[in-house]
């Protein structure tokens, strides 16, 4: 209806929103860090939140990592306050042990093992010192690597708590506009939607940035997200230095996430000069990832995220929104970690 002076246009705002984490009792299905590697040694578990209940994480004898439920099938004991024996995880309180794949082993008075007492555990992978759990039966994806593997790396891991799902920090790399107001940096891609390589789970492309609106040089960059929880970045420094870093996002409840962001450099000879020199180099390039970082963390912790009236040059930021409004949601664990 036209605006008169007596019947005022009726304003209305478009949403199209991305389901929350945790509506409905669902979770997106994608990779997610549950702890840093060293926090599980040989012979040990550990509890976490996960997707709105606990996990723990244990280490066997074998040094392999696994996930699984936090709480005993028998009267419900948490288990991460339990102890590793062998490969097992067993309950402090009634002494049940639990295995691999969260099958109950034995009972401590000695009464046959229940049938039906096996643990949800979650699909689990290990890659530059931070454990993942695909929240799933089956992974839907492969959680890949950078250019070089965990073996070939040496690497930093930082933290940053952040209150938001992951997946809005994800959004960030196709939203082209924030760019120049909130990064000051100009890039080569804008406009250029046909770059982007878009895959069932996720896309990547090249791009060359200008930091400083084009002042501070020019920097090549190859970024992908993977899933709704994993950004990964490589780019090459003026002498030749290859530098892989990926932010992944930890799940521990709808809205909240604590961000590990992770600095890789192509492993050297290992001479204590040359730990040395690495040790120096990722901790300056870990402190300029982390004040990228904060530059979005209070924008994004402060936002009422709902993709709304979008422009021409929000066609990647729109493509990537619709995939996330179809993205595949479960939560098989649901009974085990509550």
């Amino acid at each position: 209806m036209a605006e008169t002076k007596d019947a005022p246009a009726v304003r209305t705002r478009v949403r199209h929103p991305v389901p929350r984490e945790g509506e409905g009792g669902l979770y997106t299905q994608s990779w997610f860090p549950v702890c840093r590697s060293d926090e599980v040694p040989p012979g040990t578990v550990i509890g976490r939140p996960f997707l709105g209940g606990r996990i723990i994480v244990w280490r066997g004898m074998d040094s392999i990592a696994r996930v699984a439920g936090a709480y005993g099938l028998h009267v419900g004991a948490d288990l991460s306050v339990g102890t590793v024996h062998g490969n097992d995880v067993r309950c402090p309180f009634h002494h049940w042990e639990y295995g691999p794949d969260g099958r109950c082993t034995r009972t401590g008075i000695g009464d046959p093992p229940p049938a039906r007492a096996r643990l949800f555990t979650y699909p689990v992978c290990e890659k530059y010192g931070l454990i993942f759990a695909f929240n799933g039966e089956e992974p839907l994806f492969e959680l890949p690597d950078l250019d070089f593997t965990t073996e070939e790396t040496v690497w930093q891991i930082s933290e940053m708590p952040m209150r938001i799902d992951p997946w809005m920090f994800c959004a960030n790399v196709p939203d082209f506009q924030h760019f120049i107001p909130v990064h000051k940096t100009l890039r080569d891609d804008i406009g250029h939607y046909d770059r982007i390589q878009w895959n069932q789970y996720g896309l990547s492309f090249a791009f060359t940035a200008y930091p400083n609106l084009g002042r501070g040089g020019k920097i090549p960059f190859r970024v992908a997200v993977h899933g709704t929880s994993l950004i990964y970045v490589q780019t090459a420094l003026p002498d030749g230095t290859w530098v892989g870093t990926f932010a992944a996002m930890t799940l521990p409840g709808p809205g909240e996430t604590n961000c590990y962001i992770v600095v890789c450099l192509r492993k050297g000879d290992g001479s204590p000069e040359t730990r040395a020199a690495e040790e120096q180099l990722l901790q300056s390039l870990t402190e300029r990832f982390i004040a990228m970082a904060a530059e979005d963390q209070d924008l994004l912790s402060n936002c009422h995220y709902v993709p709304g009236t979008l422009t021409r040059q929000d066609e990647a930021l729109a493509r990537y929104m619709h995939m996330l409004r179809n993205w595949p949601r479960a939560n098989p664990g649901a009974d085990f970690i509550c």
